[in-house]
């Protein structure tokens, strides 16, 4: 999970469009009885492969750190299929993780079986985790391309193509050979208002509006720079036309996805890790809000709410990177109350409109050095989600805070007061 660069002027202009998402407050959630809800409660961690190393290199390794997770209270792992363009079981689609440079692997290890054996012997679940635009590419066709027509220098484009073919080709192989829970997407979006301008997006913009773009990409907008460094967007004649297209091209890729999954294995179920800035998410092309929810901003067509694809996912992870943990403490910097572990809740709940269970999760490097506000943050999300998440189990280790996680997880989910020492800061994702 990655904090994506936004352009300073592109936030100022979907301020000016925006809607107060929290007015009405938040709605009840989900409830655990009904079909997929099963995923309310769920306490999730995830091991990042290349921070992960020492404890994912083996079997004692792994079971050692899942125990932790256990006993601290959290109840589902993940673990990448992929890392850095290497595969984490031995396959045939691509080259193993042992031949990375540096690897601490064995040639023939397969962190797939090895991890959803030992989290299902200690009582966890384990899911995949597939990162979409973070992945490497196997060639330069597959990467974004910029307005002014540069090629991005990483990662890749998932909507693709050959790209989507290779990856869903790769699910279908690990969702049908072992016994994952499920698997978590992240990256499935655009990497920012500038991407993407590629000859595959010309053409399949111009079918979305039934007309060729003769002037491109100019009718769909333009750079005005500010200064040396920032720029504001021009919206052209083809703008909000261009921002359904994105969206509903993410919205088709989790519908494609899904089948592929489902496929492969029914019962496995599909989750999604998206940051919960919706007022500023346009600029990555994800609408992942219920069908259900209008949001109204101007530059939204008529049936945007059609791109939103909540619906299509088993259970959302949404990021509360946020220090701050109440809307109070965010109204005293002063910042925005979705600024706040408690108001990013809140706007999420009201975006999704209970179309999937969600899991607040939290990124603990935004706590170093302060394991009460981290506990605060968890007591919070436990209050205001269906389930807590930690990005990333390196920290956990880190900084040794599993004691302080069981406290959270397992005590009252009452948000404990507010220390002296953790005066409020001025951050946004």
């Amino acid at each position: 999970m990655i904090h994506l660069k936004r352009l300073i002027s592109c936030r100022a202009l979907l301020a000016l469009c925006c809607v107060c998402l929290c007015a009405s407050g938040c709605r009840s959630l989900p409830t655990r009885s009904k079909g997929r809800y099963w995923l309310s409660g769920m306490n999730i961690v995830w091991f990042t492969t290349s921070a992960n190393t020492s404890r994912l290199v083996n079997a004692e390794a792994i079971r050692e750190s899942f125990a932790l997770c256990a006993k601290s209270g959290l109840t589902a792992v993940v673990i990448e299929m992929e890392t850095r363009g290497y595969l984490t079981y031995p396959s045939q689609l691509g080259p193993h993780f042992s031949q990375m440079p540096n690897s601490h692997f064995a040639p023939d290890y397969d962190l797939i079986a090895t991890a959803t054996q030992q989290a299902h012997e200690l009582g966890l679940k384990c899911f995949v985790s597939y990162f979409g635009t973070h992945t490497s590419p196997q060639n330069d066709s597959w990467r974004f391309v910029q307005f002014d027509g540069v090629t991005l220098s990483a990662g890749v484009n998932p909507f693709l193509p050959d790209v989507k073919a290779r990856y869903f080709e790769i699910l279908r192989e690990v969702v049908s050979q072992y016994p994952v829970d499920g698997v978590m997407f992240d990256g499935i979006r655009f990497r920012g208002f500038e991407t993407d301008f590629s000859e595959w997006s010309r053409v399949q913009f111009e079918r979305f509006v039934r007309r060729p773009v003769e002037n491109w990409p100019q009718e769909v907008l333009t750079f005005r720079p500010i200064d040396d460094n920032n720029s504001t967007i021009v919206p052209g004649s083809l703008y909000r036309e261009w921002l359904c297209f994105r969206a509903r091209t993410v919205h088709d890729y989790f519908a494609e996805a899904r089948k592929v999954i489902r496929k492969a294995r029914p019962g496995v179920f599909v989750g999604d890790y998206v940051g919960s800035w919706y007022p500023d998410y346009a600029s990555l092309g994800a609408n992942w809000a219920s069908r259900k929810f209008h949001a109204e901003y101007t530059w939204m067509m008529p049936d945007y709410n059609r791109t939103g694809y909540a619906e299509l996912v088993d259970m959302l992870a949404v990021g509360l990177y946020y220090p701050n943990v109440t809307i109070e403490e965010a109204q005293s910097v002063p910042l925005k109350d979705y600024y706040s572990v408690e108001g990013a809740a809140d706007m999420a709940q009201k975006v999704v409109a209970n179309a999937a269970p969600l899991i607040g999760t939290l990124y603990l490097l935004q706590y170093k050095d302060n394991p009460h506000q981290f506990v605060r943050a968890v007591q919070m999300a436990r209050q205001k989600t269906n389930g807590v998440g930690i990005f990333d189990a390196v920290y956990l280790a880190n900084y040794d805070w599993w004691d302080e996680l069981e406290t959270a997880l397992k005590g009252p989910a009452e948000v404990l007061p507010l220390m002296p020492a953790d005066i409020p800061v001025e951050a946004t994702p």
